[in-house]
């Protein structure tokens, strides 16, 4: 019988899918409840037309994409927490390793098997939103444009968390590691220009320079509708 390689164990993915099941379930219930029901019922609402008679379901779903960021960001640190949790126990991170499995196939099955059910989500919803375009007051556009945001979003999010979670060495750290190299740029560069606003004439403490060194902000600014 010859020996071979594998990147991906699937009992140790089927133990996780049992286990963690509810934070998938959590994830797709917000995007259902944030993005095609708010759209179905602004359907039914007939003060939601704009001036030219028409109900803006395009611009509102546009509209979403700050809040898709922000929650891919949110989803991306916990699912990523929930599937290395392992590593951050001895008795755990002992068991897992006495396994006949490589350390590298542990990686991949946890980070696919956290990764899959959020981007099976997400498809959902995507479909479950593209229903709405046979009213007529949504393009097919848009929702695909609002598809990809979510899922580029998720995947940057996610594999930025998997990556401080291989830096960091306890569960409460991994989120705190997370944010900072996430958001500090961003912070520093407003705490910054607000203090200068109060000493220099015409320094404002809008429009920063440095935000895309914070990912997320430069995502939702991209993505901001004006």
């Amino acid at each position: 019988m010859k020996s071979r390689t594998s990147f991906f164990n699937p009992g140790v993915a089927k133990n996780l899918l049992r286990r963690c099941w509810p934070l998938w379930a959590a994830y797709l219930m917000a995007l259902l409840l944030s993005v095609p029901l708010p759209l179905a019922m602004q359907l039914r609402d007939p003060w939601r037309y704009d001036d030219s008679g028409v109900i803006p379901l395009n611009y509102s779903l546009a509209n979403l994409g700050e809040f898709m960021v922000a929650l891919s960001f949110a989803a991306g640190v916990l699912a990523v927490m929930v599937m290395f949790s392992y590593l951050y126990q001895n008795r755990s991170c002992g068991l897992m390793n006495s396994l006949p499995i490589t350390r590298s196939a542990m990686f991949f099955t946890a980070a696919l098997t956290g990764l899959l059910p959020l981007l099976a989500a997400d498809l959902l919803t995507g479909a479950v939103t593209a229903l709405l375009c046979t009213t007529g007051f949504l393009s097919i556009r848009t929702v695909l444009c609002s598809l990809a945001v979510t899922v580029l979003s998720l995947l940057f999010c996610y594999g930025f968390a998997c990556f401080c979670a291989m830096l960091t060495g306890s569960l409460i750290v991994l989120p705190l590691v997370y944010a900072v190299l996430n958001l500090t740029a961003y912070v520093a560069e407003s705490c910054a220009r607000e203090l200068l606003s109060h000493v220099l004439y015409g320094m404002e403490p809008n429009g920063l320079k440095l935000s895309f060194l914070s990912p997320p902000v430069g995502m939702i600014s991209a993505y901001r509708v004006e």
